[in-house]
């Protein structure tokens, strides 16, 4: 066995003191009088004056350690990276704006070009007479304004060989020297105020194939004595005949589902009214004093 292992205590102390100690303590000194670079932590030679690895000057503060004589560590600043992140978040904002708002998207209700879609075609407005039209689709003609000054007016059936087909809105509105008119059996449909206000008008038949009567679409007509409901028609406007002071009587055919309020509002000479019983109506759609009057049909 190795003789070191039958030292006294005594004697095993004093070779620690005399070899280990000394070495020790030489050991620390050494440590903690080292140079480190307070920019990058590396270890200097006392001969340097500046850092080969960073470049930076020498000072008097580079002697300075951590505990246990380690170099003081270089804690990176985050005021770089917090610029970066706005920077960032602001340029998303920008794109994201751009995005939405500059950059052309394309239309998703268009059909793509591959697939053949009809495009509804409207001739632009033409002038026959006095009569402003339109022709729709290629198929069928719009009535939409009349700038003439004739008494008696009779509205052609066919244009250009296309069906008229509707009075449009206002068409003949505020037409004061129309006493006679007549509507083509082509026409199914009387837009809004399409005779409002033709104060000389005195009668008029709605052909067989109207099914609706617009709002406003005789009201005002102040002469009109006579009007003549196919039993085609299945809805009468809001204010459709109100005050027509000289309409006598008016027979509403059942195909009529409903009267719109103040249909006959205002008819102050009207004293007769034939109605269905399965027809709506409100109290408003006719005088107050014919309520109580009104002929009921089963």
């Amino acid at each position: 066995m190795p003789s070191y292992y039958f030292l006294s205590e005594d004697d095993a102390n004093k070779w620690y003191k005399e070899t280990v100690t000394p070495y020790r303590k030489t050991w620390e000194n050494r440590k903690k009088m080292k140079k480190h670079c307070k920019n990058c932590g590396n270890e200097l030679q006392e001969e340097w004056n500046a850092c080969p690895f960073c470049g930076r000057q020498i000072n008097e503060q580079a002697n300075e350690a951590g505990p246990g004589g380690a170099p003081l560590a270089r804690v990176p600043s985050r005021k770089p990276l917090a610029k970066a992140l706005v920077i960032l978040v602001i340029l998303n904002i920008v794109l994201t704006f751009l995005f939405f708002n500059v950059i052309k998207k394309p239309d998703r209700t268009t059909t793509p070009p591959s697939v053949s879609q009809p495009v509804p075609q409207q001739v632009p407005q033409q002038i026959l007479g006095g009569l402003e039209y339109e022709i729709v689709n290629g198929r069928s003609v719009t009535i939409t304004k009349y700038n003439g000054d004739a008494v008696s007016l009779d509205i052609p059936e066919r244009i250009q060989g296309l069906p008229v087909t509707v009075i449009g809105n206002s068409a003949f509105a505020t037409t004061n020297k129309l006493v006679r008119i007549t509507i083509p059996s082509s026409v199914i449909s009387i837009g809004d105020n399409a005779f409002s206000g033709c104060d000389r008008l005195t009668s008029i038949a709605i052909p067989s194939l109207v099914t609706s009567i617009g709002d406003r679409a005789f009201s005002g007509c102040k002469s009109l004595r006579s009007v003549t409901i196919p039993s085609s028609v299945i809805s009468i406007g809001n204010s459709a005949f109100q005050d027509c002071s000289r309409l006598t009587t008016i027979t509403i055919p059942s195909s009529v589902l409903y009267v719109g309020d103040y249909a006959f509002y205002g008819c102050s000479a009207l004293t007769s009214v034939s109605i269905s019983r399965g027809t709506k109506f409100v109290t408003s759609s006719f005088p107050y004093s014919l309520i109580t009057k009104i002929n009921y049909r089963d």
